[in-house]
């Protein structure tokens, strides 16, 4: 993205506006990941408590297991499978490594599209985390189209742009479909409402301002 808009700008002579964006974008992305991360350490403290507490339960356990023949806990709260407190424990960390690395992968794979738009249609479909994406798509596309056709970039260059931008398959895997089509003479509004990666409640509002920005960017060169 800095590279294209950094180019567009040489083009259009406007190079330091787009610095200038991009520097509020990427300082507003700092500020918003710090304030991501306070919220969230109080949580993850919380986890990692919990986790030395069992840790240190199953540890108790052997140790009074071992110093006291009679003893034996109960199982029901622990796995019910009769296994030692130190067999547990090495059970318990070993489904906490595998639930993270399961998540890790699962991410990781959805982020960089190895299974392709199945999971991101999925969560769509689905009202909190489906919403939360479709906000987040539809922020990234606006900032990012909105300040190429701006700039001055071709408009299928800039749709393609705010796609990548989205960072999400789902809307990335109709980029050849609809550049294709804007660069048939088909307005933005009306491919895009073809292709249907958008609501259309939303894609007016969406569309206004970089349409705007389009034709003033067409007046002016014309």
């Amino acid at each position: 993205m800095l590279t294209e808009m950094v180019m567009a700008g040489e083009q259009t002579w406007g190079v330091a506006q787009d610095f200038l964006r991009l520097a509020d974008r990427y300082r507003n992305l700092v500020r918003m990941k710090r304030v991501f991360l306070q919220r969230i350490t109080w949580r993850v403290l919380q986890l990692i408590a919990a986790v030395v507490v069992l840790s240190v339960f199953f540890i108790l356990l052997y140790v009074l297991e071992s110093q006291i023949s009679e003893l034996r806990a109960p199982d029901r709260f622990t796995f019910m499978l009769g296994l030692s407190p130190l067999a547990k424990l090495l059970l318990f960390w070993g489904l906490l490594l595998l639930f993270a690395l399961g998540l890790f992968a699962a991410l990781t794979g959805i982020r960089s599209g190895w299974f392709g738009p199945l999971p991101i249609k999925v969560a769509l479909a689905v009202p909190l985390p489906g919403s939360t994406i479709m906000a987040l798509a539809m922020s990234r596309f606006a900032w990012s189209f909105g300040m190429a056709a701006d700039s001055g970039m071709d408009a299928p260059e800039a749709m393609r742009l705010g796609l990548h931008i989205t960072q999400n398959c789902f809307y990335v895997m109709h980029e050849s479909a609809i550049t294709r089509s804007i660069a048939g003479g088909q307005e933005f509004f009306r491919t895009l409402h073809q292709i249907n990666v958008f609501p259309d409640d939303r894609l007016q509002a969406l569309l206004t301002k970089a349409l705007n920005d389009c034709r003033k960017t067409t007046g002016n060169s014309q």
